[in-house]
């Protein structure tokens, strides 16, 4: 599974953590622009990420193959704080994924980026919400 830092490979694709530091930033940000996605980073006037969105990229080669786009924000019931452990629980929400519909092998892609996130959602939050109605072929 993949992690900030480590890598998920699927035959060709390779899954990576990406923000405004990777090198693969600008190639993610055009795909995202051409999706109609790009807004869903939010990002600040000077090119920063927010350090509760998060950011997942397919690769093969320098080509984005797809993208998982989410927020990491408190769990809440009825307007308040749900609390697991005496301490506000943590969500990972989807705002956005996105595959290449000319990928090779598109389900190997969705794989990588669903286990990314799974890898994430265990280690910082306590669920991840949204994932499976926010997948999207583009045409």
């Amino acid at each position: 599974m993949a992690a900030c830092g480590q890598t998920e490979r699927t035959r060709e694709t390779r899954c990576e953590w990406v923000d405004n530091w990777h090198r693969g930033w600008p190639g993610v940000l055009a795909t995202m622009g051409v999706n109609g996605h790009r807004d869903a980073l939010r990002i600040d006037a000077d090119g920063w990420l927010s350090a509760r969105r998060g950011v997942f990229a397919a690769f093969d080669g320098d080509r984005v193959e797809g993208y998982l786009c989410f927020d990491v924000r408190c769990a809440e019931e009825g307007g308040q704080p749900t609390m697991r452990d005496g301490r506000a629980a943590m969500q990972a929400v989807v705002g956005c994924v996105w595959i290449d519909p000319q990928s090779p092998d598109g389900a190997a892609t969705e794989r990588a980026l669903r286990g990314a996130a799974a890898a994430y959602a265990k280690g910082v939050c306590d669920e991840l919400v949204g994932f499976g109605e926010a997948v999207g072929r583009s045409s």
